[in-house]
């Protein structure tokens, strides 16, 4: 299951599935012992059936945490055993050894990765920099015997582990010095603090500035005070006791005033030292976070320098002639983007070689050079980084995206009809939509450009396409040179504020309620000749928002958000200010939350929120309701969904997928426990594995199948069964779903349940 959790994510599941991998051991382990001593085929087949469950479900939670070594084995020893139970193969003293074996190997391997973990944990300080440790523990991938865990009823001796040679030391270079990156990046997160402090700064200089502005107004106030009093005395026909206390009073207006003048110069003077500190510290803390940012910026070359190897090995494989050419790659980019961009780059250059370039013979037929180019080009500008992946092959097959797309149903029929083809070409972009017949190790699947999509918005960036039939495909991406800091525009709500990525937003306007169309059942707006939905941006967030009361002539505040091709307008309560702010993630506790890409805190302590711009683009689509209701929008129900795994890693892997996509789960460990649940508790769908004790997947849907009041719910199935009639029998058990762990991930996941609910 290629889920692909965030290191933190990964890290816990990684701990829970050592536990529950060594008790799948015991269980093999004491299983095939008991095997041993049965002789008749009656008291074999259930021994069997454990051990094959137990076989099924480590595999399963493996693939979880990407242990690509203990799956395969567990993959080989499940196959023995579907085997062994159906009379296929004999239980020979030969294959009994090769079991045994073969069960002491995991051991072995979970062993290695408990060992690997540990020394990430507390090695990090040690490794080179510009490495990462790898998801998957080190076993060795080399196809030598030597190397490779034994094959079920193999009677070779499991080889140990690699050891893991010293690294060598080298010299420093009197230009440089070698640093742990985790302790540089320790240092980055405390230069981006000093921006925090910077900010607190300049509102402590707002306030100071403030309160000598009400020093000075209450020396205005004195001075007209003591103007009355001398002005009273001057005219007065008052006694002499009149006057005297009069010229008391007077007196000590006189001595107020000159101390007030005094305090008045003195924080007039503070004002102005404060602000030039305060220009100095900007300056400095200024200098010291780029200087930061610059040493944690690597090259593009760093990523790049397999992909002509990558190409030629892909094009020699599809029989294709490419020529790949690299520009750019000695720009810097924050280390942290380009770990993570990676795997989309690769996947476009995979994309432009299977879908985009011709066989040399249909190129022919077209009168085209038989050698392809496919061109990757990085360029920088300011803050941002341009990458187009560009190749000269058959372009976008429109209709067949179309095609795919209501198959899919992601469109209808109608709607797809409709579509412009700038838009249809976009829908390459939504999970599920591939123009391939058959699936390949390369694509065919349908989800690879909607992950591309999703890293690329995760890390601040924008993706576009352009195509043109026979001509070739344009991917273009732009990307923050760093995550550290953003120009973010402040709006309120309410009484609540959130930040607004300024990259994202095109326009800011009033708008008069008078001038609010209903076009389509939606509320929308013309702003440069373009009609444009409108929503609040309140009932988005689900918050009650001010600016809802008012008549026809009280204007609206309007901002215009763009991401891509896609651009919608929220009306806000107010816009308050643009300015630099410091993001910050959520935490691992809340690794995904719906609408928000982080936070940043303000120099007066203030936590505001950082909004996902795709996200509120998203939400937008599903908005009907009015911009100017006459009550305030209440928070809608959270989903419930029920999750049915025997594996606690998978089901918690699952769990926290779905619970950061805004859903409510409840888990079960096995088909029964899940059915007494749907029998005590309220559920708007169920995901749930195949392969269960106790009631299995099939069986389970059957059940909810049967039941009045059960019949309608949803149920998708979660499975490594891929033969076709696995798949059938769970259609034909009422499934509306039926995923394969090892060609789904989590956006393919999110999609179908969202599209079922």
């Amino acid at each position: 299951m290629n889920l692909q959790p965030n290191p933190a994510l990964l890290k816990r599941l990684t701990a829970m599935f050592l536990i529950e991998a060594r008790e799948h051991v015991q269980t093999l382990g004491t299983g095939l012992l008991e095997l041993d001593q049965a002789t008749a085929r009656d008291a074999q087949l259930p021994l069997l059936e454990t051990i094959f469950r137990a076989a099924h479900s480590l595999k399963g939670a493996a693939r979880t945490v990407n242990a690509g070594e203990i799956e395969r084995l567990c993959q080989k020893l499940e196959g023995v055993f579907s085997d062994l139970k159906s009379g296929k193969r004999e239980l020979s003293a030969e294959a009994r050894d090769g079991l045994h074996q073969s069960v002491a190997a995991l051991g072995k391997l979970i062993d290695v990765l408990e060992t690997s973990q540990t020394k990430v944990e507390v090695g990090a300080g040690n490794a080179e920099a510009g490495k990462t440790p790898s998801s998957e523990f080190p076993v060795s991938s080399s196809k030598s015997p030597a190397s490779s865990p034994p094959s079920p009823v193999s009677t070779s001796q499991p080889a140990p582990p690699p050891a893991n040679p010293q690294s060598t030391i080298r010299k420093p270079q009197s230009d440089t010095v070698r640093i742990a990156t985790a302790k540089l990046d320790a240092i980055f997160v405390q230069a981006e603090e000093m921006l925090g402090v910077k900010l607190a700064q300049s509102e402590r200089a707002v306030e100071l500035k403030a309160l000598a502005g009400l020093v000075a107004e209450r020396d205005r106030l004195w001075t007209e005070t003591m103007s009355w009093v001398r002005t009273l005395r001057q005219q007065g026909e008052a006694g002499t006791g009149a006057k005297e206390l009069t010229s008391r009073l007077f007196a000590l207006l006189d001595q107020d005033r000159e101390h007030s003048e005094a305090v008045s110069t003195r924080i007039a003077d503070l004002a102005r030292t404060m602000a030039v500190d305060r220009r100095r510290f900007d300056t400095l803390a200024d200098r010291l976070l780029e200087d930061v940012k610059m040493a944690l910026m690597l090259p593009f070359t760093t990523i790049l320098a397999g992909f002509p190897k990558m190409v030629h090995d892909l094009a020699r494989d599809a029989g294709k002639q490419i020529e790949f050419t690299l520009q750019g790659t000695e720009i810097e980019i924050d280390k942290r983007i380009l770990e993570q961009i990676k795997d989309p780059l690769v996947h476009l250059v995979r994309n432009s070689i299977d879908h985009g370039i011709e066989p040399p013979a249909e190129r022919a037929r077209q009168r085209k050079l038989p050698k392809g180019t496919v061109t990757l080009a990085i360029t920088q500008s300011g803050g941002k980084v341009a990458i187009q992946i560009a190749d000269d092959g058959a372009g976008i097959d429109v209709a067949a995206v179309k095609t795919a797309a209501v198959q899919t149903g992601i469109i209808s029929a109608a709607d797809a009809a409709a579509l412009r083809d700038e838009d249809a070409r976009q829908l390459v972009f939504r999970s599920g939509v591939t123009t391939r017949r058959q699936v390949t190790e390369i694509s065919g699947r349908g989800v690879g450009m909607a992950i591309v999509q999703e890293h690329v918005t995760k890390l601040g960036g924008t993706l576009s396409i352009e195509s043109v039939a026979g001509a070739g495909t344009t991917f273009r991406m732009a990307l923050p040179l760093t995550l550290a800091t953003l120009r973010g525009t402040l709006v309120r709500l309410a009484n609540r504020e959130f930040v607004i990525p300024t990259a994202n937003v095109a326009r800011v306007v009033r708008v008069l309620r008078a001038d609010v169309r209903r076009v389509e059942n939606r509320d929308s707006i013309c702003l440069d000749g373009l009609t444009l939905s409108l929503v609040r941006l309140s009932e988005v967030l689900g918050i009650a928002s001010g600016q809802i009361n008012g008549d026809n002539t009280t204007p609206l505040t309007v901002l215009a958000l763009r991401h891509g091709q896609e651009c919608v307008t929220f009306a806000v309560d107010q816009v308050m200010s643009e300015q630099e702010v410091l993001a910050k993630p959520l935490g691992r506790l809340l690794p995904r939350v719906r609408n928000l890409s982080g936070a940043t805190v303000f120099g007066s302590g203030r936590i505001v929120p950082i909004l996902n711009v795709p996200d509120l683009l998203r939400a937008a689509a599903g908005c009907t309701q009015t911009t100017v209701p006459s009550a305030a929008t209440q928070t809608v129900r959270a989903k419930r969904l029920l999750v049915a795994d025997d594996s606690i890693t998978a089901r918690t892997s699952l769990q926290s997928i779905l619970e950061s996509a805004g859903f409510d789960v409840q888990t079960a460990p096995d088909g029964a426990a899940a059915l007494n649940a749907l029998h005590t508790d309220a559920f708007d769908l169920v995901v749930s594995d195949v392969e269960m004790p106790k009631m299995d997947g099939f069986e389970l849907t059957k059940r909810i199948r049967s039941e009045p009041k059960l019949a309608e719910m949803p149920v998708v199935l979660v499975t490594a069964r891929e033969a076709k009639e696995n798949r059938e029998r769970g259609l034909d058990a009422g499934a509306n779903a039926y995923l394969v762990k090892s060609s789904f991930d989590q956006t393919n996941l999110l999609e179908t349940v969202r599209r079922l609910l």
